[in-house]
């Protein structure tokens, strides 16, 4: 099974197609560090390889030709990968990454952006909370002479 599976990973790695070329180019002009056609496993024993993965992000790139219909069973696929492994998903046809340069960029960097920002905040946030006091050392036999000192004076006082 590995064996098949390294070979159609190799295999998907030498067909790219012009369009996946053009969107690796891109994203390498943004300065993001991506992998190509990850796999990503769906399921028990079958595996889905995504155009391009930005990891830091979490973050999922497909690009749909012609030949992906939108069926539901992909969709599911996605979502259930999605609530698993918490990894976002942007997904733009052919069309859009080569007539619409700029909107591909800018749905990309404002997802990563994005990403980096909530991170940030959940940083932030895990700083600042409050760290509780430790309690510190007592002396026992001290707080047994001030528990008696008080005794003494609430008896007589």
């Amino acid at each position: 099974m590995d064996v098949e599976w390294l070979a159609k990973r190799r295999a998907k790695l030498n067909a790219q197609s012009d369009v996946e070329i053009k969107a690796a180019k891109m994203l390498t002009e943004l300065g993001v560090r991506f992998e190509r056609n990850v796999p990503v496993r769906i399921g028990r024993f079958r595996h889905k390889f995504v155009d391009f993965a930005i990891a830091e992000c979490r973050l999922f790139i497909e690009i749909d030709g012609p030949e992906h219909e939108e069926s539901s069973d992909l969709l599911r696929e996605w979502e259930i990968l999605n609530r698993r492994r918490k990894w976002q998903f942007l997904r733009f046809t052919n069309d859009e990454v080569i007539w619409r340069p700029d909107y591909f960029k800018r749905e990309v960097m404002r997802a990563v952006n994005h990403i980096r920002k909530v991170r940030e905040r959940k940083k932030k946030r895990h700083e600042q909370r409050q760290v509780p006091e430790v309690i510190p050392f007592v002396d026992l036999d001290k707080f047994r002479e001030q528990d008696e000192h008080l005794r003494q004076i609430w008896k007589f006082g």
